[in-house]
């Protein structure tokens, strides 16, 4: 190895310094030293250098604070919900009488699991006194479905499909508590389709953070956030353990194509 090769080695080992640059992943330099790539990276207010084979954040994650940021309380987590079951209901009812002509009183909600389950269930409560009825709700596993499941070499977990109802002819909300790639919704129509042809599809989310992959947009839509590859979006619900809700953004320890 040579010298140059061996700094680029030492300084990768050693710890985090302080940086000015606050720029989540972006990356500062970026050289080639010998057979030895490196470059600098930040994360919050920690500068790291980076050696290829590592995640970029990796050294400065072990250096600084965590960087959680909560954009959601549990008193917008409330009042968001309630406003997509107004916005649902609404544009059912207005569907009923143009040209698809869908009956609410088929409507249905299908939650991705598992956030997409809790959510659904939230607004299905909340659509009681305002539609007169309480919708049916199904929960979705795409386990099998999505197009990266035998990516990273583990055996999935399957926690099934809980749609006790048939879906022929229901107009179905699709519920999902993140929209990122839109390649879990696209692995959710095509379970959805597998258990029959409803009249029509719409889609719920409470929060999309953009950097869409495929060609898929919500209808209904809680916050709109913008975010970085380097990011990761967390909704916490009470129904998991959590002590209350909320939605929150934070450093990515991986990439999940949501």
């Amino acid at each position: 190895m040579s010298a140059a090769g061996e700094r680029v080695r030492d300084a990768a080992e050693a710890k985090a310094v302080q940086s000015p640059q606050v720029n989540v992943g972006l990356a500062l330099s970026y050289r080639k030293e010998g057979t030895i790539q490196a470059g600098h990276w930040c994360v919050g207010g920690s500068s790291a250098l980076y050696v290829r084979g590592q995640k970029p954040y990796a050294a400065a994650m072990a250096t600084s604070a965590p960087h959680r940021r909560v954009i959601m309380d549990a008193d917008d987590v409330r009042r968001v919900t309630a406003r997509l079951a107004h916005d649902i209901d609404d544009r059912v009812r207005a569907a009923a009488h143009g040209p698809l002509g869908l009956n609410p009183a088929l409507l249905t909600l299908v939650g991705i699991r598992t956030g997409g389950a809790h959510l659904a269930h939230r607004l299905a409560r909340a659509l009681g006194p305002i539609a007169g009825r309480v919708p049916d709700v199904g929960i979705l596993d795409i386990t099998l479905y999505r197009d990266d499941v035998l990516a990273g070499g583990a055996m999935p977990v399957l926690q099934g499909t809980e749609i006790d109802f048939d879906i022929e002819g229901r107009p179905i909300i699709l519920v999902d508590d993140v929209l990122f790639t839109g390649r879990t919704v696209r692995a959710a129509l095509e379970a959805l389709l597998d258990l029959g042809r409803p009249a029509a599809v719409m889609l719920a989310v409470l929060v999309d953070r953009g950097l869409r992959e495929l060609p898929i947009a919500p209808d209904f839509v809680g916050r709109s956030v913008e975010t970085s590859r380097a990011e990761r979006v967390d909704v916490a619900f009470v129904e998991s353990g959590a002590d209350a809700d909320d939605v929150s953004i934070s450093l990515a320890a991986d990439r999940r194509l949501r």
